[in-house]
């Protein structure tokens, strides 16, 4: 299967405003976002600022391209949070070369009835487990929109960037504030 790579607006979040981030070193994940129609294989890539409707489905395909952690969330439209991904016992260690598929390799996420609204999907890589994810989804979440309209520019460049070289690339942080992520929205509406 031929895997898109990452083909939606990549959103570099840094959360701490006080002290400038010392990056520990740089993570590489190929990243398929997909969906599909009213209940069909997810097949179309998802990119940012897709419609999606109650009943759609979609699932997330990656491999790192380096031992990791991932941690994935989608916040919906009412302001909900969800863990996509979660290895238990495991810490979300995912080994370099081998693909991941949320929910599962043969499954996929099905978009249901409820807000209208965007929602949010959270690709979170790591060079060292985490205990405190949940703490640093709602962070990113609260920074995500100021950061989309102050770095438009930049992100246009680097989601060019991304598509010609086929990669997505991930700043991995020391400082659990100051973690970054990959972000891809779409608007649901039931």
């Amino acid at each position: 299967m031929h895997l898109k790579i990452l083909v939606v607006t990549v959103i570099l979040i840094s959360i701490s405003n006080v002290v400038k981030p010392v990056y520990a070193g740089s993570l590489v994940f190929e990243i398929d976002y997909r969906y599909g129609v009213q209940g069909g294989e997810p097949s179309s890539s998802l990119k940012e600022g897709t419609t999606l409707y109650a009943g759609d489905t979609y699932k997330i395909e990656f491999t790192p391209k380096q031992d990791s952690y991932v941690y994935i969330l989608q916040t919906y439209a009412n302001g909900d949070q969800k863990e996509l991904l979660r290895f238990s016992g495991l810490d979300n260690f995912v080994r370099a070369g081998q693909t991941y598929y949320v929910p599962g390799e043969k499954k996929s996420l099905k978009v249901s009835g409820g807000s209208r609204g965007k929602e949010t999907i959270y690709f979170f890589p790591s060079l060292s487990a985490k205990t405190h994810v949940n703490e640093l989804f709602v962070k990113a979440d609260q920074g995500a929109e100021h950061l989309r309209r102050r770095n438009k520019e930049e992100i246009e460049r680097q989601q060019g960037k991304i598509k010609g070289s086929g990669k997505a690339e991930c700043k991995e942080l020391t400082e659990l504030e100051s973690e970054e992520a990959c972000v891809v929205s779409y608007t649901f509406k039931p």
